[in-house]
């Protein structure tokens, strides 16, 4: 019983050595800081919030009455309602490729923390978007599948793993829009067997063109579903439509 005080009293001497020796560090810019995000980062992730003023369908922020996204993608979305937290630009961007490419995955989390559901979700289900096998295997994680189960519980609906991808092209490779737009169709499948309720939330880590997010919802539709709406941490946009004073 008397050991465990004195490995407690050892830990918390070892974590004051290395913090010593390898101070902590802002996990956005990397300066020496003690918590998640040093002030000037947390400046910087409110002004990259979206605004309230967004498209109605594809929820990307509008200059004009016609939506760039929408008017580009050339037809009409298979999900009725697309909502992001933030841009993906800045500190965003910084801390989501982290996550994905250096093998920090609580970043997003911490960063989904940070989030506000502020639009009414009347989805009855979250179901996360399928990822790449291969490159999920590598990470040992699924972002979409993480961001998606702290939705779930957050929102207290069920939780349903129920897409599967196809064999793709890695997404790295897909540079133009068109190629992002021809790589998405046919990407999913629904496992079978799989029960669905009327409505749904797709969730996602990055919403870019919408092409994969649309045929996920294509997908599920096709299964039953009515109504699909989509959340996703951040939103990928044209650098003449973000705020002044953040780099894409």
């Amino acid at each position: 019983m008397a050991a465990m005080p004195i490995r407690k009293v050892f830990r918390e001497l070892f974590r004051g050595a290395l913090d010593a020796l390898i101070p902590p560090l802002c996990r956005g810019c990397e300066q020496e800081w003690a918590d998640f995000l040093c002030p000037s980062c947390e400046q910087e992730l409110e002004k990259l919030r979206l605004p309230l003023q967004v498209c109605t369908t594809c929820g990307m922020p509008m200059e004009s009455r016609q939506c760039f996204r929408c008017s580009r993608f050339g037809k009409p979305f298979a999900f009725q309602k697309a909502r992001a937290s933030f841009y993906y630009a800045g500190v965003v961007k910084t801390l989501i490729r982290k996550a994905k490419y250096e093998g920090y995955p609580d970043l997003l989390l911490s960063l989904a923390e940070h989030t506000l559901l502020d639009w009414p979700v009347t989805s009855q289900a979250v179901v996360p978007i399928p990822g790449n096998p291969e490159r999920s295997r590598e990470r040992g994680y699924r972002p979409s599948r993480m961001l998606g189960e702290l939705i779930a519980s957050t929102l207290e609906l069920p939780f349903l793993d129920v897409l599967r991808a196809r064999k793709s092209a890695p997404q790295v490779e897909q540079r133009s829009y068109a190629a992002r737009i021809q790589n998405a169709t046919g990407k999913f499948q629904v496992k079978a067997p799989a029960s669905l309720p009327p409505s749904v939330l797709l969730v996602d880590d990055v919403i870019t063109t919408g092409a994969t997010v649309h045929e996920a919802a294509r997908v599920l539709k096709r299964h039953g579903v009515r109504e699909v709406q989509v959340w996703t941490l951040a939103s990928e946009i044209p650098e003449f439509l973000l705020p002044p004073g953040i780099t894409p």
